[in-house]
């Protein structure tokens, strides 16, 4: 048995964002989303998502979209830890790339001890905010739980929170990569680095899924690194029929991984990271926005 999943990503990170994602929801265009947990104006979002969700004949799955690269640390690390932070609690110069590298220099232990008191603070304000009867999901901003010792340091956030029999699926972020080089009209329309990242995280998922094999956990894999921020209909019509074709003969469940709430330009917030100032405000964002409303 097989589900495709639309889903969208960075649910919390403004307000017109969220109208968005509600409006998504209400029109029973969007089967899941994630929040993320350390934005500033999280309680906000968190007040529209619980007020709106009565009025939402399809409930979406609601994931954790565990940031450790901007936004607030809700464990107030300090420069002393595996990031900086300003005097405002600020993640500050974190990537994807430094807290790889970070997890093969010495302090290891104490790396893993620390990103799991920050992502067990993301879990839990996550978790206690969400509607009643929700289950938790774990995703993360930027990939960066399918580096292994993120991974470790969520999974001994959930143990710590005794949520491990409460974690309903975690997002493994393994994509097929063929169908993008030999499709007509998909071709050549992405930057060759996504190729560098779907190859990298591919590598990563095998150990990633061995583990939550062993604690009874469901996984997937998801559409949306190849064409990353910028999953446009006429590209996503193509793939489809091969996506569906795939995730059959594979029986899998496959997450089609959208961004559809843009930030407007009076809503920029000082927590934003670098890429995060590019990337929230991206008219591709409107892009994906249709692509789902109009599915």
């Amino acid at each position: 048995m097989y589900t495709l999943d639309y889903h969208g990503d960075d649910y919390g990170i403004s307000m017109n964002n969220c109208i968005r994602f509600v409006e998504l929801m209400k029109a029973g265009k969007i089967d899941s989303i994630s929040i993320v947990p350390n934005m500033g104006c999280f309680d906000e979002a968190m007040e529209y998502l619980n007020k709106n969700w009565p009025d939402i004949y399809s409930k979406p799955f609601i994931s954790v979209h565990i940031n450790l690269v901007d936004g607030f640390s809700l464990a107030r690390l300090n420069a002393c830890t595996f990031t900086k932070s300003d005097e405002s609690g600020i993640l500050m110069n974190a990537s994807w790339g430094k807290l790889l590298i970070r997890s093969f220099l010495p302090g290891k232990k104490r790396l893993r001890m620390l990103l799991s008191e920050e992502i067990a603070a993301q879990i839990k304000r996550v978790y206690d905010n969400v509607p009643d009867g929700v289950n938790l999901r774990l995703d993360s901003h930027q990939h960066t739980h399918m580096i292994p010792i993120v991974f470790d340091a969520m999974m001994d956030a959930v143990e710590s929170l005794e949520l491990l029999d409460k974690t309903d699926y975690v997002r493994v972020s393994r994509e097929p990569l063929w169908m993008f080089i030999n499709t007509k009209g998909v071709r050549g329309t992405f930057p060759l680095i996504n190729i560098v990242k779907n190859i990298l995280l591919n590598m990563l998922s095998g150990r990633a899924e061995r583990i939550l094999k062993a604690h009874g956990i469901k996984y997937g894999c998801l559409w949306g690194l190849i064409m990353t921020g910028r999953m446009d209909r006429d590209r996503v019509d193509r793939i489809l029929p091969k996506m569906e074709k795939y995730a059959a003969s594979n029986e899998k469940y496959v997450e089609i991984l959208c961004h559809p709430g843009i930030v407007l330009e009076a809503e920029k917030r000082k927590e934003y990271g670098t890429d995060d100032l590019k990337a929230f405000f991206s008219e591709n964002r409107n892009i994906e926005y249709q692509m789902l409303m109009s599915r």
